[in-house]
C-alpha cells in the first residue's frame, strides 16, 4: 500500500467519524454534547487537513488542468463555508435554520465535490 493509499484510508476514516459524530449531534440536539462537538471539530479538521496533502501529492503526480483547479478550489471553498457554519452554530448557541440547513448540506456536497477531484486527478 502506498503512502498515496494511507492518506486516503485517514481521510476516510476521519470523515466517517466526522459524519457519524454529526448525525449524533444532530439527534440529539442542543445542547451540544461537548465531547462529541469536539470529536466533530477535530475529526473535521483532519480530515480537511489530510485531503490537502492527497491534493498535493496527486499534483505532483499529475498535471492539473484548469477542471482539476476549479474542483479544488470549490472543494475548498466549501470546505471552508461547511467550518463557517459549523463555528456560527457553536457561537450563536441559538443558530437560525439557515446556518443549520446549510451546516447540514454543504458538507454532503463538498464531499461529493472533492470525490470526483480525486478522481479526476488520479
Amino acid at each position: 500500500m502506498g503512502f498515496l493509499n494511507y492518506k486516503f484510508v485517514i481521510t476516510v476514516i476521519f470523515i466517517t467519524l466526522n459524519i457519524l459524530s454529526g448525525i449524533i449531534l444532530t439527534i440529539k440536539g442542543m445542547p451540544y454534547n461537548s465531547l462529541l462537538t469536539n470529536i466533530h471539530k477535530i475529526s473535521a479538521l483532519i480530515f480537511g487537513i489530510s485531503f490537502v496533502m492527497i491534493i498535493i501529492s496527486s499534483l505532483k503526480m499529475n498535471d492539473a488542468g484548469t477542471s482539476s483547479v476549479l474542483l479544488i478550489v470549490l472543494s475548498g471553498l466549501l470546505f471552508i463555508i461547511s467550518m463557517a457554519s459549523g463555528g456560527l452554530i457553536i457561537a450563536l448557541k441559538n443558530a437560525n435554520n439557515v446556518v443549520l440547513y446549510i451546516h447540514r448540506i454543504i458538507p454532503f456536497i463538498s464531499i461529493i465535490i472533492m470525490i470526483i477531484t480525486l478522481y479526476i486527478l488520479n
